[in-house]
Formats: C-alpha cells, sequence, structure tokens
C-alpha cells in the first residue's frame, strides 16, 4: 500500500529516512577505533582519558542506521571507543518546553558527548509549503489531471513564515546547552533531503517549492550555527550542489522513494564525518 505524502507531511514538510527498520532505542554496539589510533588526540583528548564516549542521535524515521554508520568515523577520528544511543521523537518538535518531559531523552543528553540532531517541524503548518505537498500528492495521485502549462504556482515563502519553527529550534538547542552545561560536548546538525524534484517538475511548480525546501533548510542552519551546532547540508549532498537533481536515478533513495537507502545512508553519515570532530561551543 503506497503512503499519501500529504498524509505523513504535513507540517513535516520533507523527511530524513531510514530505508530500513528502526533499531530498538538505546544503547548499540561499541564502535572501536583502529589498533594505531587507540590515544585520543586533537577532540577527543578533550574528554577524560580512557573513557568510552557516547553518541546520540535525536531524531524521527531517519535514525535507523546514520549513527551506526557515524560512530566507527567518530571512533577513529577521535581514537576513542563510541558507544551509539539512538532515541526517536516521531511526534516531531512542536511548540513548549520540547525536551521537559521526556526523561529518556533528557538522560541521554546528559550521557552524549556527540549528539546530532536532525529536527523536523512537527505541529506546524506554513501554507506555502503545504501547497507544494498538496502539489505533490496531485502529481502522484492524478498526473492526468494537471494541465500543460502546469499548476498555479504556490507562493514562495519568507523566513518569517517559519519565525515559530525557528522559535522551536532554538529552544531544543537551549535545552541541550542547559543539560550539557560545559562539558565537551561536539553538537552537529542534519538537514533533509528533496526526494521529489521529479514530482514537483511535472506539477511545473518546481521553481517555486525548490525555493521553499531551501528556505526551510536554511532556517535549520541558521538555528544550528546561532546555537552552536555545526550544520551539515544533506540537500547539497544527496540533491546536487544546484540542489535540483533527482536522487532517485543515483540510487541515493529506498524503494518508497522517499528515504534513503543504504547508499543514501553512506553518504549521510560521510557527510558528518566530513564535517570533523572539533568540540561545538555554546552560543554566548
Amino acid at each position: 500500500m503506497r503512503i499519501r505524502p500529504v498524509i505523513i507531511l504535513a507540517g513535516l514538510l520533507l523527511i530524513a529516512g531510514c530505508g530500513g527498520g528502526d533499531p530498538e532505542d538505546g544503547t548499540g554496539t561499541p564502535a572501536s577505533p583502529t589498533a594505531s589510533e587507540t590515544t585520543a588526540t586533537g577532540a577527543g583528548a578533550a574528554f577524560p582519558e580512557g573513557e568510552p564516549l557516547d553518541l546520540l542521535l535525536l531524531a524521527e524515521s531517519s535514525r535507523g542506521g546514520i549513527a551506526e554508520r557515524y560512530a566507527p568515523m567518530a571512533a577513529e577520528a577521535l581514537g576513542r571507543e563510541v558507544r551509539v544511543i539512538t532515541k526517536g521523537v516521531d511526534d516531531g518538535f512542536a511548540g513548549g518546553d520540547i525536551l521537559a518531559g521526556d526523561t529518556d531523552v533528557r538522560e541521554a543528553l546528559d550521557e552524549a558527548e556527540i549528539i546530532v540532531v536532525h529536527m523536523f517541524p512537527g505541529g506546524f503548518e506554513p501554507d506555502p509549503m503545504l501547497a507544494c505537498l498538496e502539489a505533490l500528492d496531485q502529481a502522484i495521485d492524478d498526473p492526468d489531471s494537471i494541465p500543460a502549462e502546469g499548476l498555479d504556482p504556490p507562493e514562495v515563502a519568507s523566513i518569517d513564515d517559519w519565525q515559530e519553527y525557528r522559535d522551536a529550534l532554538d529552544e531544543v538547542y537551549s535545552t541541550i546547552w542547559e543539560i550539557r552545561g560545559d562539558r565537551p560536548t561536539i553538537l552537529r546538525a542534519y538537514g533533509a533531503w528533496n526526494p521529489w524534484i521529479s514530482a514537483w517538475r511535472q506539477a511545473g511548480v518546481g521553481a517555486e517549492c525548490n525555493a521553499n525546501d531551501a528556505l526551510h533548510d536554511q532556517v535549520r542552519q541558521e538555528a544550528a550555527e546561532a546555537n552552536g551546532a555545526l550544520f551539515v547540508p544533506i540537500l547539497d549532498v544527496i540533491n546536487g550542489p544546484n540542489r535540483d537533481e533527482d536522487p532517485a536515478p543515483k540510487g541515493l533513495l529506498a524503494e518508497d522513494g522517499m528515504h534513503l537507502s543504504e547508499t543514501g545512508r553512506d553518504a549521510l553519515a560521510e557527510a558528518l564525518a566530513k564535517a570533523g570532530f572539533e568540540i561545538s561551543q555554546p552560543p554566548s
């Protein structure tokens, strides 16, 4: 049974995915450094000597398989054993004190020296993006109904349309630093990708909807960088440097056409590792 994009994604925008089953939440198999790198150097030396590091991926469905690929790269770079902790936030990030009542996640944030965050706007409904999702639904469900000249182009959002989402992101990062305090922390964030380049192009709304999607990624990046996290733009990795390439022909999507394939997940983890492992600094 095919899942309708609008049902999944209203208020969610673009997803980052797993392409397979999610691992059980909790501590996974440790990733160990190579024999030649058992002594911590560089950023690894900032942590207590001889102790393993915990890696927390805080995300929704994208958590499947990403941390497990990233952990060995971190272990090799830092010269430390790296243990995986994966926590899901399946209801998304809506307003309010998002992490206040989630004891498990707060405990994981307290334990993890390496934190990777992927946040989608659960509970928010920016109208311009919903129009793009409706166009997507029509292109997939009833392509014959699309006129030759294409659908009426949706409005391109402004940065102000995303303020509620930005406020929520800021609150998530604020909570992370509140819990971590002045302890050394490697804080990373990654964006989403666009699996619907071809469908939007077919509907005649490619330029506007790709622009809206890029703005969504810009909000993520600005929030991350303002809060001491290094942001990895996955749109550049999966959709190419101009963010206009269909990832499916490149083998980066799973069979469902939305989530990442094994190859796509490898590319995401490699992009995170290429960003380096420097210690992050909380905002002043």
